[in-house]
């Protein structure tokens, strides 16, 4: 009807350190919301790269390079910096061994492509991916996650978010977990037993990944503090 309005979504970022809607921010940015991941069942952080233009991942199981649009890192190892700045809650992590992890309880992801060293420093000569988790909250919630396929497939997710309401902490304090596993046999059904270690023998591309995330949130009043 003409009293219909279309309202469009507005998607609020961090890029310049700061909360302001993306529409405003003059910046190259993808913003992957909490749903946009879930919709796309986002379980690896590598597999953004499918959503995001411009942005590929090169690595395995144990180590990645990220590359935003051909600029990226040459080679792993420590010796190697990083030409794409990866930040999980402001907090840098500077080598490629880390750069592998589960999507576990991640409120957005903020791709930003580009040179971002006036405010996110060196090592982001390709661009910089800004990662936000949830933060604990003042109200008892919880979730759970179920997928199963073949080749023995068992993906779970679990939150709980948990006011601590006892005493002198009542309102201060509250704490969230997020528990994540992933298992599955490979596509490869070719098994290879170890006779030297005495291995057993297991699929050669299976996945067996077990992830935690915890939380604490503390508000002190102002008057309490010295």
């Amino acid at each position: 009807s003409a009293g219909e309005r279309i309202r469009i979504e507005e998607i609020v970022v961090t890029a310049r350190k700061r909360a302001e809607l993306l529409e405003d921010t003059p910046v190259s940015i993808t913003a992957l919301s909490e749903n946009l991941l879930r919709e796309a069942n986002v379980s690896r952080f590598s597999e953004i790269e499918d959503l995001v233009p411009n942005l590929e991942f090169i690595g395995d199981n144990s180590n990645g390079r990220i590359y935003i649009r051909g600029v990226g890192q040459a080679q792993t190892g420590a010796a190697f910096d990083a030409g794409v700045g990866l930040y999980i809650d402001g907090i840098y992590l500077p080598r490629s061994q880390v750069l592998v992890f589960d999507v576990v309880d991640i409120t957005s992801i903020e791709v930003l492509r580009g040179p971002q060293g006036t405010l996110f420093g060196k090592n982001t000569v390709g661009g910089a991916i800004n990662v936000t988790t949830a933060k604990p909250s003042d109200t008892l919630d919880a979730s759970a996650w179920l997928n199963v396929g073949n080749r023995n497939r068992v993906e779970s997710r679990v939150m709980l978010n948990i006011p601590i309401d006892i005493g002198w902490f009542e309102d201060r304090l509250a704490t969230r977990i997020a528990f994540a596993s992933e298992n599955h046999d490979g596509f490869d059904t070719t098994r290879y037993p170890n006779p030297t270690t005495g291995a057993a023998a297991r699929y050669t591309s299976s996945v067996a990944n077990l992830s935690f995330l915890g939380s604490l949130q503390l508000e002190i009043l102002p008057e309490l503090i010295l």
